[in-house]
């Protein structure tokens, strides 16, 4: 059974970009509703009859648990000749106590449902901001990887290449399901000069020295006049992992 071959880099791309659209539209629903409910809403004092305490447990890994402290709040109010009574808040603060007078906001359409303009302009914010910088660093690194790959194909286009001898691999500094990934570093000396100029592949999610030794060969493409730009090719490689 062959298997798959894929850029990490451009896993952790989609994977970012994914999940910052997703919390970027969410957040934007909830603030856009916020605003809404904001221009509707009407303004009622308001007593606290009761406040209920209790805790929830959730499991944060296979040995660890998490105990949170909730309250769900109930009010007594009046509007346009009617009492509402027992009618349950969305929202909690520290600050609030049985009998306290506080303001709430209703909806006139549906005012047995009191809403929390604030709430929904907080949450839709941090939902909002985080789904931005996740979508951002996403859309970045995808950017970038889009780069890279114009260069390689324009410098395997023009055909200026080195052999370089492989000198070992390394971890990087990406993990893909808390598994590391590598590169590998290849060295090629001018023997025009003696100046030795060092390489590394793309990020794999496989230690490529298990399909190849030191001081085999790869082909590096290379920009004439400035080897910084480079392509070291490990096709062959990535052919013998998915063969394997």
């Amino acid at each position: 059974m062959k298997k798959i071959s894929f850029s990490p880099m451009a896993l952790i791309g989609w994977i970012f970009t994914l999940i910052g659209a997703i919390f970027f539209i969410v957040g934007a629903c909830v603030m856009i509703a916020g605003i809404g409910n904001s221009g509707k809403g009407v303004d009622v004092p308001a007593v606290i009859t009761s406040i209920e305490r209790y805790t929830s447990t959730s499991r944060t890994s296979s040995h660890k648990r998490r105990t949170s402290t909730n309250y769900d709040v109930y009010v007594d109010y009046e509007y346009d000749g009617e009492y509402y009574t027992d009618i349950e808040l969305n929202y909690y603060t520290s600050s609030m106590y049985e009998g306290k007078e506080i303001t709430i906001s209703i909806d006139p359409d549906k005012p047995w449902e009191p809403i929390n303009t604030k709430f929904n302009l907080l949450f839709g914010g941090i939902f909002g901001g985080i789904g931005g910088i996740f979508l951002i660093i996403g859309l970045a690194l995808l950017v970038k990887l889009s780069k890279k790959k114009a260069l390689a194909k324009r410098l395997v286009q023009e055909g200026c290449y080195v052999e370089a001898q492989i000198v070992g691999s390394e971890m990087s500094a990406v993990r893909i399901n808390n598994r590391p990934t590598y590169v590998i570093r290849c060295n090629y000396v001018d023997p025009a000069d003696g100046n030795i100029y060092s390489f590394k592949s793309e990020v794999l999610r496989y230690d490529p020295m298990l399909y190849c030794e030191e001081g085999d060969s790869l082909r590096v493409y290379v920009d004439r006049n400035d080897f910084t730009k480079n392509y070291v090719d490990i096709s062959e490689l990535k052919n013998k992992y998915i063969e394997c």
